[in-house]
């Protein structure tokens, strides 16, 4: 048990300084040149790609990579595209756009949309391409209209943080592109956080304990698609 509290306060530890390393080398400037938020992204998933890689030879689990079906990996290659390119990438560009606190307050909807694609209509979009997922859908999902209620008293919750309560200085916001983009990136959280569940592993294997090895496979997509685009 102090084990499990330990790396969750690692992560918590992780999860508040990284906003302020990324923040701080877009700042940072050299020859004239600063680095573009695709380069902070790439460079910074980099970083956790070879820890978790270390953690997996050491454990022998990488060769549950092998595991996962053809179809599988379709939702593997969104989940990169999803949670290390556009979550990354779109925060980022939210931090050279916006104060950190701003970018963090509106990227911090995650957990909203996140409870949002739990709903059933995400679970049938996905699995026309999964065609499979690990768990059965669950009873008693809140219904639209709730989500719905529940999402816009959100969004109205981070319009007052943002303005300090003054609505009418919302038109004066610094930057919509960098507000838009971080919430995208709460966005593609949600979406990236839903898609694991719908892994299809081969016939015959087990789907659990796949958490890690999904991970280190949509970061191995995220930081192809960066590398391609750099």
């Amino acid at each position: 048990m102090k084990r499990a509290y330990a790396f969750t306060l690692l992560a918590v530890v992780l999860w508040t300084t990284g906003p302020v390393g990324s923040k701080a080398a877009l700042l940072a400037v050299r020859d004239g040149d600063s680095l573009t938020p695709t380069q902070v992204a790439f460079w910074g998933v980099g970083v956790g790609w070879v820890a978790l890689l270390a953690v997996l030879v050491a454990r022998g689990r990488l060769s549950r990579l092998r595991d996962v079906s053809a179809r599988g990996w379709l939702i593997l290659i969104a989940m990169g595209g999803f949670g290390w390119v556009g979550y990354q990438v779109a925060l980022n560009f939210a931090y050279t756009r916006l104060a950190l606190p701003d970018a963090l307050i509106i990227s911090y909807l995650n957990p909203v949309f996140v409870i949002v694609f739990q709903g059933a209509v995400f679970g049938r979009v996905v699995r026309l391409a999964s065609g499979w997922e690990q768990e059965p859908e669950r009873k008693g999902r809140p219904s639209f209209g709730r989500i719905a209620a529940g999402l816009a008293l959100c969004l109205l919750g981070v319009v007052m943080i943002a303005t300090g309560g003054r609505l009418s200085s919302l038109g004066g916001i610094r930057s919509v592109a960098g507000a838009l983009a971080a919430l995208f990136g709460g966005l593609a959280w949600g979406v990236y956080s839903n898609l694991g569940r719908f892994v299809a592993v081969r016939p015959g294997r087990s789907p659990r304990g796949m958490g890690d090895v999904q991970n280190f496979a949509a970061m191995s997509v995220g930081l192809a698609l960066m590398g391609v685009g750099l």
